[in-house]
């Protein structure tokens, strides 16, 4: 399912693991308090699993990951690791699923008998490849933390 491989790459990405699975209350009480629609990466994928992502596989899951980059920065303080992490991560993911949208709304099938690109992985290495130096920008980025 390429939008498994989508949201596995952007996991990827997290690697303080902020957003890879839902908010602990014990760790922070008033989240549920203060933002009504959680989300993470786990629950994303769970989510795409279930199928729920089939009617649009690129703008409900492109919400989705907006909606855990928003709630992290609506939650979190500016200046804060968790914010910066968000800001960076909204960055950085809005250039993935703007690469990745022909992968994402290509099914499957299709996807491997026309594409002349073999996989999901190749799509992850030229992307890589194209925007190495767009990456240390924003993961350097120091204005945002």
């Amino acid at each position: 399912m390429n939008i498994c491989f989508v949201i596995n790459f952007l996991n990827s990405l997290d690697v303080d693991k902020y957003f890879a699975q839902p908010v602990d209350e014990a760790s922070a009480p008033s989240y549920r308090q203060v933002i009504t629609h959680p989300m993470d990466f786990e629950t994303m994928e769970k989510k795409a699993l279930n199928s729920e992502y089939l009617d649009d596989p690129y703008n409900f899951p492109k919400a989705d990951f907006d909606r855990i980059c928003e709630n992290a920065i609506i939650f979190n303080m500016p200046k804060t690791q968790i914010y910066g992490a968000a800001k960076k991560m909204k960055k950085f993911g809005d250039k993935a699923f703007g690469y990745f949208k022909e992968l994402l709304e290509c099914p499957n099938k299709e996807f491997l008998k026309f594409s002349k690109k073999l996989s999901p992985n190749h799509y992850a290495a030229q992307f890589k490849k194209e925007i190495e130096e767009y990456y240390y920008d924003i993961l350097y980025e120091e204005k945002d933390m």
